[in-house]
């Protein structure tokens, strides 16, 4: 319910609202049943012999294929444990709406953990990374997606969009918009991680009333995730070379069809094209 009031207090453009619910719990379905009536409401079966990634992929490719099958420019995704704060569609629409036409452009992401006392000052980067907690895609994106992704894997959904999303960038505020009650060890694909969860609570400010000012590019260094590298132009050598390795590692991306050893053998070639951007940026 946290999740649901925020993007209440949050949804001043008034989206439409998809709820995808997975059956199995009487209370939750009840609770859903009672919401808005004017919210899209849909249930998925519950299936005990499938996996919690399993269930959770489905359910996630679920809702986008609701959304952008109902004529959406831009789908957000915010999941059941994320609170986010009043300014997040505000940002989503802005910067769909501003970059959507970048081939580069991949996806927006809510969250951040920079913190609001430090130095760094408001607006938003451009980044090589996947997306989670609070993220927003185009249509265009979703039709490459949709090449792949079936929703029918036995896999954590952010690991199989993630090849093709590092092949442009995904902009993230320098201040977290969003706040992950999931890391606390209570969810299904987030340790507990009680530092990190410190870092992005004290990055978050719920009353911050950002509406009014346009977001503005200031590219910041992001020093707490090794896996998120800063997007360099294509225009100039480095950000060409890291370009194609990044294709390459879409390529090479795991198939739930591969043996393990293949797979295996796309683990340590994307870890070596890793350890090669980050020499490069």
């Amino acid at each position: 319910m946290l999740s649901i009031r925020a993007i209440e207090k949050g949804n001043a453009l008034n989206l439409d609202v998809v709820i995808v619910c997975q059956r199995g719990c009487p209370e939750v379905e009840k609770i859903v049943l009672g919401l808005n009536p004017r919210y899209i409401k849909i249930f998925t079966p519950e299936r005990a012999s499938e996996s919690v990634k399993s269930l959770i992929n489905r359910n996630i490719h679920t809702g986008l294929q609701e959304g952008f099958g109902r004529g959406a420019d831009y789908v957000v995704v915010v999941e059941d444990d994320i609170e986010i704060s009043p300014s997040f569609i505000h940002f989503v629409d802005t910067l769909q709406k501003d970059l959507g036409s970048d081939p580069s452009f991949r996806a927006i992401n809510g969250f951040s953990a920079n913190n609001l006392n430090s130095k760094i000052t408001a607006g938003y980067g451009k980044y090589r990374f996947g997306v989670g907690w609070g993220w927003s895609i185009n249509r265009n994106v979703w039709k490459k997606l949709s090449e792949s992704w079936t929703g029918k894997e036995n896999a954590h959904w952010d690991g199989l969009i993630e090849p093709h999303i590092r092949t442009g960038y995904v902009v993230m505020p320098n201040h977290s918009l969003i706040v992950n009650h999931g890391l606390k060890g209570n969810g299904s694909n987030s340790a507990n991680d009680p530092e990190f969860d410190e870092a992005i609570t004290s990055s978050f400010q719920i009353n911050r009333n950002l509406d009014s000012n346009r977001w503005q590019y200031n590219q910041v260094d992001i020093n707490w995730r090794g896996d998120c590298f800063d997007f360099l132009p294509t225009k100039n050598l480095r950000g060409f070379v890291v370009d194609v390795l990044f294709r390459i590692s879409y390529r090479i991306r795991h198939s739930n069809e591969a043996d393990s050893i293949r797979n295996r053998i796309r683990s340590y070639s994307k870890a070596l094209i890793f350890k090669a951007v980050r020499k490069l940026s």
